[in-house]
């Protein structure tokens, strides 16, 4: 459990820090940096699940570290505020890559960490 806590922790300063240096960078008229960080969570999520490692590492890495990291209640606020600002094409567009592009994201990712 130790090592879940501590990996949510890390993956939640990622997530932050990444998407500070996103918006800064990109802006935020399309939530890019929410959208990046699942689309790479997914993928590194792929990439643990096919390495396999240790239950501990496991913990410590998906349930942690990327649990930490990804986010589904940002994706839903986002899309919510999209739609608030009379963004609905950019609404649906975000709403239609997340759900779509994360799970091909962690098939990719499993399948180049050796799950295939």
């Amino acid at each position: 459990m130790l090592l879940a806590a501590l990996g949510t922790a890390l993956g939640a300063l990622l997530r932050f820090e990444i998407s500070r240096r996103l918006v800064a960078r990109i802006g935020d008229v399309f939530p890019w940096a929410t959208l990046l960080i699942n689309l790479s969570g997914g993928f590194a999520a792929g990439v643990v699940l096919g390495l396999a490692p240790s239950p501990g590492w496991m913990a410590f890495g998906l349930l942690g570290v990327l649990g930490g990291y990804t986010t589904v209640s940002s994706f839903s606020l986002e899309c919510l505020l999209l739609v608030q600002r009379g963004r609905r094409g950019s609404a649906a567009t975000y709403a239609i890559l997340s759900p779509l592009g994360v799970p091909l994201a962690a098939a990719l990712g499993w399948m180049l960490g050796g799950g295939a």
